[in-house]
């Protein structure tokens, strides 16, 4: 008996067939265009964050500084502040009168002047010893055996020795022994911080004021913890935010890093404005402008003036920095 099929031919041909025809997925033209945007944003994004790269900001604190030193100005003797003579900022030449000081009923002795005389000898050695230093460091330059940066440290130690030597001796010749003291400039340069008022009452060897010498550079001393300092370098362009003039409105300044001391530093071992808290290195920073733009005005620096450094740390790519928290957690796996 032959095998006969349970359905004719016809009806299987014609279920091949559907009355409604096939089924067609009909996507809109604008939902195509989104997602293919989409999945191209995503992978912008990706390759975004894989090969962009980021550097940590670091925020370290310092100060305006003069570079060859400030000459202080002290009282000879105890007495009250009869005159101030001078403002602040007021520029004043070699010998014009600073202060007036009156010390009724006490008489000057002797030991005040073989006291300034013995720093004067002290001095003339110190700075004997360090002009024969300094001569020696010309030598190892000339055969290029220091940087530039060690040699100038030295002119500007000598520098200041000369100053402080000269102002000595300019006190020890004009030391009077009466009871009016007149004090006056003992170089040329522009007074900055008056300590001192009409009326006062002082004691001997106290600064009244500080002299700043003229033609004298601005720099910008700053203080970066240990943790902070693996990434410095000299020559590197930072940027300055002065506390007395916010950023918001008066902006950003450059100054570049010019010399990084190697020895390490706690607020105990140093007198300075600023406290850091923490072990650090100084480091020095020559400014780009030595005066800020306060509406449409240029106003100068001064000395003293505080502010904060905005120096670039580490620079890795993004991805890095969002996988930190995990690799300080369990390890860098690619170490």
């Amino acid at each position: 008996m032959e095998n006969t099929p349970l359905f004719r031919q016809e009806v299987l041909k014609n279920r091949i067939h559907r009355r409604l025809g096939t089924v067609r997925i009909v996507v809109p033209f604008n939902f195509r265009i989104a997602g293919y945007s989409a999945l191209g944003i995503v992978f912008v994004l990706l390759i975004f964050f894989y090969f962009a790269q980021i550097s940590e900001k670091i925020f370290i604190r310092g100060y305006l500084d003069t570079e060859g030193g400030i000459i202080s100005v002290e009282s000879e003797s105890p007495g009250l502040v009869d005159k101030v003579a001078v403002e602040e900022g007021s520029f004043v030449q070699k010998g014009q009168l600073l202060f007036v000081i009156s010390n009724p009923g006490n008489e000057s002795s002797t030991g005040q002047q073989d006291n300034l005389r013995e720093r004067i000898n002290n001095l003339k050695r110190e700075f004997q010893i360090k002009d024969e230093h300094h001569h020696a460091l010309l030598n190892l330059y000339s055969k290029n055996y220091i940087s530039l940066s060690n040699l100038k440290d030295s002119e500007s130690d000598l520098l200041e020795l000369k100053n402080r030597l000269k102002e000595a001796e300019y006190q020890l010749i004009k030391y009077k022994e009466n009871q009016i003291q007149h004090i006056r400039a003992p170089i040329d340069g522009t007074v900055t911080n008056i300590f001192y008022r009409r009326g006062q009452r002082i004691q001997s060897s106290k600064t009244l004021l500080q002299v700043i010498p003229p033609e004298v550079n601005l720099i910008a001393r700053l203080y970066i913890p240990s943790r902070n300092a693996g990434f410095l370098k000299p020559e590197q362009t930072i940027y300055l935010k002065y506390d007395a003039y916010p950023p918001q409105r008066f902006g950003f300044y450059k100054a570049v890093i010019k010399e990084i001391n190697q020895t390490i530093l706690t607020d105990d071992k140093e007198d300075k404005p600023i406290q850091v808290g923490e072990p650090y290195y100084k480091i020095k920073a020559a400014l780009k402008k030595s005066s800020v733009l306060v509406y449409g005005k240029k106003v100068k620096l001064n000395h003293g003036m505080t502010l904060t450094a905005i120096i670039a740390g580490e620079k890795k790519n993004i991805w890095q920095w969002i996988l930190d928290p995990i690799y300080s957690y369990y390890g860098d796996p690619i170490v």
